[in-house]
């Protein structure tokens, strides 16, 4: 279903076929166009109306085609030709209402980056590191500590937890 921003102008495509064969299409048509808003009944239009070749025209739909939330139902007719008929979803927002804008701070990927490299740096620690003092972070620091209770098991440490 092709959508459209609420009280936002949009230019939408629509092919004409004609009606003798069902598949050509029909160049030079005068349209005539319907609108229903949010399934209220059916009411005429005038959007510009270019031709763009082959069948094709584009329907320039201004603010006040599109200013009330819901289905746009659409029916186009010109002579000699099928009827057309489209579906609008009018939103109050749109998926650029949501993207990244100028005031948008990007994170801070070489940041991210160091601390992933400090994170992969601990996982490479073995407690023979963390023993012999071989590691300076203040985090391995602490988990010496931890382990020089639990590990020598010597008695020369306070052990809150008991002896082990």
């Amino acid at each position: 279903m092709r959508k459209a921003k609420q009280s936002t102008a949009k230019n939408v495509m629509v092919l004409m076929v004609d009606s003798t064969d069902h598949v050509t299409g029909k160049a030079g048509l005068t349209l005539t166009i319907t609108a229903s808003k949010d399934g209220g009944a059916f009411a005429s239009i005038s959007p510009t109306v270019t031709e763009r070749g082959n069948g094709w025209y584009s329907l320039a739909l201004t603010a006040s085609h599109t200013d009330t939330l819901g289905d746009l139902a659409l029916h186009i007719s010109g002579a000699a030709a099928d009827p057309a008929d489209m579906v609008l979803l009018v939103e109050a927002r749109s998926v650029d209402d949501v993207l990244p804008t100028a005031s948008y701070t990007a994170p801070d990927n070489a940041g991210i980056a160091a601390n992933g490299a400090a994170i992969a740096a601990l996982n490479d620690i073995t407690v023979a590191d963390i023993l012999a003092g071989a590691w300076a972070d203040p985090i391995a620091a602490n988990i010496k500590e931890v382990n020089d209770l639990v590990v020598d098991g010597a008695g020369t440490e306070a052990d809150p937890w008991g002896p082990v």
